[in-house]
């Protein structure tokens, strides 16, 4: 059986806890803003962070605390830390991120608007303007028959 820990070696455990939740919700945060938001890849994503952050705080655990286990205030410290920036500094990063995106896909947005589709508008006022055309010139062209004194009935 393990023997007791100081107080101060377990709060000094779950700052040092509380920090790494904090970094394990950025690297999480991070993860979302390069993947889309469809379900799967939502799935898989919190998926690999679960796995990611046991074993990064066992690891943790194991290696860096006083104590040299996986004690309760240390997972306690880990969830503190990533609930205290999904609920403090998430809203933030969110509102960045669409302002970022929002900047990066501005020149794209402009060229779609001001050339792609104008662009396609003339093309298709084009076609049907030559559609129509060919319309005209179908019903004005005269059907040609063959004359009738130059039928050729038998060869031989």
């Amino acid at each position: 059986m393990v023997a007791a820990v100081p107080f101060i070696w377990q709060m000094t455990d779950s700052f040092c806890a509380l920090g790494l939740g904090m970094v394990l919700a950025v690297l999480y945060d991070i993860l979302r803003l390069f993947l889309p938001a469809t379900k799967p890849v939502v799935f898989f994503c919190d998926f690999f962070i679960c796995v990611f952050s046991a074993a990064v705080v066992f690891s943790y655990a194991v290696s860096l605390s006083k104590s040299g286990v996986l004690r309760w205030y240390i997972v306690l410290g880990t969830a503190l830390g990533y609930i205290g920036y999904l609920a403090v500094l998430a809203p933030f990063t969110g509102k960045l991120r669409r302002m970022l995106h929002f900047v990066v896909s501005l020149p794209f947005r402009l060229f779609w608007r001001y050339i792609c589709h104008p662009a396609g508008a003339f093309i298709k006022k084009q076609g049907k303007a030559f559609q129509a055309k060919k319309k005209n010139r179908m019903k004005r062209r005269k059907k040609q028959l063959q004359k009738k004194g130059k039928v050729l009935y038998n060869s031989n």
